[in-house]
């Protein structure tokens, strides 16, 4: 469990679509520059995806779309390109700085069309989420196989956005769309519980998350007691059901922040981003030796692990440090022939 944790997923393409869509990813990922105009491409393979058992083709597009996204928004934000304020911007010429707010304004579509697959996953019915536009769009709900890899590509996201820190948006955004759905699976809250809450930056935002639900849905129910309709009530049970799912898979303590796991204890004087804070950095700090992969499993913070982008980049790097050596070897025993040769004669 803990090397599946620390360690991100290979880019797999899913078999049954290994043209169209996973062709256009492939060439994102590994054709440079030349290839980026392929992410609108694959961002439109996100667009209202309708679901019905998940072994539809446009299901398949939109997984082979997810991974390829996934890696390709992961490595630049990592590297710091769609990060532009401050001195960054300032060192960036008029066509990067173009490219650098343009990636922004895809990576944030990536984002919302990502929602807009965890709040549509699994069993019958049409699910109504909002849509790029703002206004209503409607979406087939689509497999928990579908549901959950959108998750999993959002919290990457989460701690790529920040190296060595987490986004808090974009798994409170997910979140939030999978409580407030229509199709809440057990396969989409099995993935929450057994990959991400066990990790403390991600159980403090979701408690976070938990609290704004519950807020919003009291103040709903309460401005509404007199007219309510009797679907408005349906929906708001549908939803404290699925928020108390969430609690309730929750770790009941902070071990790791609040002395003896006290839950009930004070928060600081700065307020929740200062508690937090403050866990992290114990969460950081310590003997930072040894092994580490060890190290962060023990330290049980999502952000520190390695992220699909950092590990595509190590591979290709792998990939090229090997080839230069192969080609280092030909030259060698090219020069070795040629000198022997001369010798001999």
């Amino acid at each position: 469990a803990a090397s599946h944790r620390t360690r991100p997923r290979p880019l797999v393409i899913p078999k049954e679509t290994m043209g169209g869509v996973a062709a256009l990813g492939v060439a994102l990922n590994l054709g440079g520059d030349k290839a980026t105009h392929n992410v609108e491409k694959l961002l439109e393979a996100l667009r209202d995806v309708r679901g019905g058992g998940g072994g539809g083709k446009a299901e398949a597009d939109a997984r082979a779309a997810i991974v390829a996204l996934e890696t390709f928004f992961s490595e630049r934000l990592g590297k710091g390109e769609l990060r532009v304020a401050g001195t960054k911007a300032a060192a960036l010429d008029a066509s990067a700085m173009k490219r650098a707010e343009w990636l922004g304004r895809q990576y944030k579509l990536f984002l919302k069309r990502l929602c807009a697959l965890v709040a549509g996953g699994g069993g019958g019915g049409r699910h109504r989420h909002r849509g790029d536009d703002g206004g209503d769009d409607t979406f087939e709900p689509v497999s928990p196989r579908t549901t959950t890899l959108a998750l999993a590509a959002t919290m990457e996201c989460a701690r790529s956005e920040h190296p060595g820190t987490f986004a808090a948006d974009p798994w409170v955004n997910a979140l939030r769309a999978a409580t407030t759905g229509d199709a809440f699976t057990p396969e989409l809250l099995g993935a929450m519980s057994s990959r991400y809450f066990s990790y403390a930056d991600a159980r403090y935002h979701a408690y976070q998350c938990v609290v704004k639900l519950c807020e919003e849905t009291r103040a709903k129910a309460a401005a509404k007691k007199r007219g309510r309709r009797e679907e408005d009530r349906e929906r708001e049970d549908d939803v404290a059901r699925c928020v108390y799912d969430v609690l309730a898979n929750l770790p009941r303590e902070f071990d790791d922040f609040a002395s003896g796991g006290d839950i009930g204890a004070k928060p600081a004087a700065g307020g929740d981003e200062e508690d937090f804070e403050a866990m992290l950095g114990l969460m950081k700090g310590g003997d930072i030796g040894g092994d580490v992969e060890e190290r962060r499993d023990e330290e049980k913070a999502w952000c520190l692990g390695l992220s699909v982008g950092e590990a595509a980049a190590a591979e290709r790097a792998a990939d090229a440090a090997k080839a230069a050596g192969a080609r280092r070897k030909e030259t060698d025993a090219a020069v070795a022939a040629a000198t022997a040769t001369a010798t001999a004669a």
